[in-house]
């Protein structure tokens, strides 16, 4: 009867073997769904285990190599000093700024006397 049943893992048991947070491990499962559950028992198959560890792959680009960041648009035209000028002039996009209004004299409020 035991050849029928798949082999399987739980989160926890999974988390001793990789070293990590059961937490961890745990919080991630459930948010990819590569879990089974079976009332209270959760329990990760081969194929969920497979989809967990291929989530965790290192996804930095420093890994892959040296990549070219040159790019295919040409440079305008123009010299040093027109390009710098054309950089700093003012944009006149959008409302321009209101100066504060500047504060009046403070009056007490207190008791008027008599």
């Amino acid at each position: 009867m035991a050849d029928i049943l798949p082999t399987y893992t739980t989160p926890r048991e999974l988390a001793a073997r990789l070293g990590a947070s059961p937490r961890f491990v745990s919080d991630t499962v459930r948010e990819l769904g590569a879990f089974c559950k079976i009332g209270q028992k959760v329990i990760m198959l081969d194929h969920h285990v497979v989809s967990f560890l291929e989530a965790m792959e290192c996804r930095s680009k420093s890994s892959r190599g040296a990549t070219s960041t040159v790019s295919g648009a040409q440079l305008p035209d123009g010299d040093y000093e027109a390009l710098l000028e054309q950089r700093t002039k003012g944009s006149r996009k959008g409302s321009r700024q209101k100066p504060k209004q500047k504060s009046g004299n403070v009056i007490s409020m207190g008791r008027a006397q008599r």
